[in-house]
């Protein structure tokens, strides 16, 4: 059942750049011995932290990109990577850059 895991997936951001109509493309790479399936991360809301810890912005997973592949709870698993297009719910966006850490999902 979604929402009721103990523990919190943790990704490195690889990139990010304005969505082409709104939003914006995160390219994240889960840490290893981590692992989330697809069915949670969407919809989901995580939070962002700078590499300094003095940044973070809350952001919501409104769907994925299928830029290397349609995303599905195998390749998350077996690449550990993962594109996916979000808003902004609190921060400011445009400051995260590769190397912030994006954890999640908040519950």
């Amino acid at each position: 059942m979604i929402g009721t895991q103990d523990y919190q997936t943790v990704f490195c951001v690889l990139d990010i750049m304005c969505a082409p109509h709104e939003g914006w493309i995160m390219k994240l790479r889960c840490q290893p011995g981590q692992s989330i399936t697809a069915r949670e991360l969407k919809g989901a809301t995580l939070q962002t932290r700078s590499p300094d810890g003095q940044r973070h912005c809350k952001i919501q997973v409104n769907g994925f990109v299928a830029f290397g592949g349609i995303p599905s709870d195998n390749r998350i698993r077996r690449t550990g990577r993962v594109d996916v297009h979000v808003f902004p719910l609190d921060g400011d966006i445009s400051t995260i850059a590769p190397k912030w850490e994006v954890s999640g999902p908040l519950y």
